[in-house]
């Protein structure tokens, strides 16, 4: 969804969403994000855990952010995990 941005108004916003999210981490983690966004690979297994869990923050948050952007306000969240920390985010 985020590389085809262009496909769908819907994507575009995503993308945007994503973008903004990824704004707010330090460089090196917005470069091991935007690594795995691409499909690549991370060095050592504690940096792939923790920045795997912090990429499904971002996506999490993401989406919630773009569904309230689009003025789709949730009446309640539900989440497991780093998903119970973006919704209540």
């Amino acid at each position: 969804i985020y590389k085809d941005s262009s496909k769908s108004k819907l994507t575009s916003y995503f993308k945007h969403s994503v973008d903004s999210t990824l704004a707010q981490f330090s460089s090196e983690v917005r470069s091991n994000l935007m690594m795995i966004l691409n499909g690549g690979a991370l060095g050592s297994q504690h940096d792939d855990v923790k920045s795997k869990t912090l990429f499904l923050f971002m996506i999490h948050f993401s989406f919630g952010k773009m569904l309230i952007d689009l003025g789709i306000i949730p009446t309640a969240l539900l989440g497991r995990g780093i998903g119970e920390v973006a919704a209540l985010v």
